[in-house]
């Protein structure tokens, strides 16, 4: 994100410097596909990050969930070898 804004101040005063001879459309072009670039790294990388959130809490739970299951499983047996 903060790539994004160097680029953007960076186009900006491009624009502002309008003169037509020294106007550097190339630069301006670079600029723009810099600040593409970041947009589609940061999505990519939230992408990412939320897909191993995903995973993570998944095993987290599924870990959670064994073990009271173990638990209760285990109480159980012992309250049948109680009773009989």
């Amino acid at each position: 994100m903060a790539q994004q804004v160097y680029v953007l101040r960076a186009l900006v005063q491009v624009a502002q410097n309008s003169d037509t001879e020294h106007l550097h459309w190339w630069w301006a072009m670079i600029l723009v596909g810099a600040m593409m670039i970041t947009s589609v790294t940061q999505s990519v990388a939230q992408h990412h990050c939320l897909k191993i959130g995903q995973r993570v809490g998944m095993k987290l739970r599924a870990t959670v969930a064994m073990a009271v299951f173990d638990k209760v499983f285990s109480f159980c047996l012992c309250v049948h070898s109680l009773t009989h």
